[in-house]
């Protein structure tokens, strides 16, 4: 009967995780072009890593520094319906939070809507789009500041 018993849990833990992990946004992205409100800029590298952890998903977004990849910010314990998750920088010190919400998977994609906000920063809000070939990730950005105009960044990342 134990047997049987964790077998199940076994079993119940790895469809757990294969539903995890199939969201179409887990998977290494590197920076592949950026603009801020409609001018290109520079790409520096980076790194945007998505993958489960548990019941809920990690984003790591890194830098290479000397040629070893450091993680600069995450997201912790997404869940894609909206609940907070923090963002950490560097040292894992909380700097705000992030929510995200997953939207309609069609022949466009997934797209996935975010709101960013922390102490001392306008709030950011966006989408990220899986496209439908689930080669490229679109983020998309608008921060508005107080007493300033809306500013939007714009991000192309490809699947690595």
């Amino acid at each position: 009967m134990v047997r049987f018993v964790s077998r199940a849990i076994v079993a119940l833990l790895f469809l757990a995780s294969a539903a995890l992990a199939a969201e179409p946004i887990v998977g290494t992205w590197k920076l592949e072009s950026q603009s801020m409100n409609g001018e290109k800029r520079d790409v520096e590298e980076m790194t945007l890593r998505v993958y489960p952890t548990g019941d809920s998903y990690e984003f790591a977004y890194s830098v290479p520094v000397n040629k070893i990849h450091f993680v600069s910010a995450r997201f912790v314990k997404v869940h894609f319906n909206g609940t907070e998750a923090d963002v950490q920088d560097v040292k894992n010190n909380k700097v705000g939070t992030v929510k995200i919400t997953k939207g309609a998977t069609t022949k466009a994609g997934a797209e996935y809507k975010t709101v960013i906000s922390g102490p001392g920063r306008p709030t950011a809000e966006g989408t990220l789009t899986v496209s439908a070939d689930g080669k490229t990730l679109t983020a998309q950005t608008t921060a508005v500041i107080p007493n300033q105009h809306p500013v939007t960044s714009l991000q192309v990342y490809s699947r690595m």
